[in-house]
């Protein structure tokens, strides 16, 4: 398995127009499940093509393991790809799907079969082996689609959307086969996807991607807890969190424009915006981090404008009273009894709140403060 590194590597398909990846330094380590993630139009396939070679550079230049290979064809680069549509031969049986890239190679029978039976018994496809693909499900089938990858023992694998086909449960199943299959081999692997649920399931690390350019990259519990910036704060949790205008009252007191819902912060985080009095700030809240009680006339400060049941949690969209009134969405264990239009309560808990600079949009506790 090789380290895989990006180094200022840029792609542009029309000259004068935004590049679709533009700069990008980024690495995937020896056996780690690196995701890239992002919106639509983000540069995340275009970097996987350019890694396949199935996509020149602009500039730049990729190594694997310290060796440059963007001069190098798709074939001498030992890259296997699983595609989100799976690409079998609808006329050949499992095993020989799985087998065709040794058949090409002219590997001895015995060879051959050994190591169809190694991965067909890894996937769990010993009883369907000899099956024509077409006849199998959908999760069965990118089973065999990513045997056929694993079977080259490649360098580097490359995921491109290979859930987004699934239903529900045969997603979290193969998700999960993926994730056990990639940590059990030590496979080097990156995966594209849209998916945030995806991505924070199945990868070690998850680069973000907005325009082109990288704009974080970390574990999933990193993203969550210390977004770099607004939008990978808005990006990473479901439902998104709330973005509020804000600005400093004393050092330490943030007003977001509610009479009585003043923030407090603790004397730690103070020294982040002491200095921040004139220059505004935007505060995320996640909405699992606003609290939520009913409330009597005296001190209600919110009303429930929708109210959408998830099982073991509902999610509130509410109306906060003031000069302005002010949108914010909460999670809150469920089901409540909450009903659209109830007087509530409404309060942030301002601990756990995220402190952003309105122009350059960067989190200003991200280089090191607390939370």
């Amino acid at each position: 398995m090789a380290v895989v590194e990006f180094q200022k590597v840029s792609k542009q398909y029309v000259a004068g127009q935004m590049p679709a990846v533009d700069s990008l330094d980024l690495s995937c380590n020896e056996g780690e499940m690196l995701a890239l993630l992002g919106p639509s139009g983000c540069g995340k396939s275009s970097t996987l093509k350019m890694a396949a070679g199935l996509e020149d550079l602009t500039s730049g230049e990729i190594f694997f393991d310290g060796r440059p290979i963007s001069a190098l064809p798709p074939a001498q680069r030992n890259v296997a790809m699983v595609f989100e549509d799976y690409c079998l031969y609808p006329n050949l049986s499992v095993e020989d799907n799985i087998g065709f890239p040794l058949t090409v190679q002219r590997v001895a029978a015995d060879e051959l079969d050994r190591r169809v039976s190694e991965i067909t018994a890894m996937l769990g496809l010993e009883a369907i082996r000899k099956q024509s693909v077409r006849d199998l499900s959908g999760g069965a089938q990118q089973r065999v689609s990513i045997g056929r990858a694993l079977i080259r023992e490649p360098d580097l694998v490359l995921f491109d959307e290979p859930l987004s086909h699934l239903d529900g449960d045969q997603r979290v199943y193969l998700r999960s086969e993926i994730s056990r299959l990639q940590k059990s081999r030590g496979l080097t692997s990156i995966l594209v996807t849209h998916d945030q649920n995806e991505a924070t399931a199945m990868a070690d690390r998850i680069a973000i991607l907005d325009g082109g350019k990288l704009q974080q990259v970390a574990t999933p519990r990193e993203l969550y807890l210390r977004p770099a910036n607004i939008f990978v704060a808005n990006f990473i949790g479901e439902p998104p969190m709330n973005l509020l205008e804000a600005r400093i009252e004393d050092g330490k007191t943030i007003d977001i424009g509610v009479p009585g819902l003043a923030l407090t912060l603790s004397s730690q985080r103070s020294k982040v915006v002491e200095s921040r009095r004139s220059g505004g700030l935007v505060v995320g809240v996640r909405p699992e981090h606003v609290s939520v009680l009913p409330a009597n006339s005296h001190d209600a400060n919110a009303w429930l404008s929708y109210r959408e049941p998830r099982g073991d949690v509902d999610v509130l969209t509410l109306t906060i009273e003031g000069p302005v009134p002010l949108k914010l969405v909460a999670e809150i264990d469920g089901p409540s009894s909450y009903r659209v239009n109830d007087r509530l309560r409404v309060d942030i808990l301002a601990d756990h709140v995220h402190l952003f600079d309105p122009e350059s949009q960067a989190n200003l506790e991200a280089a090191g403060g607390v939370q």
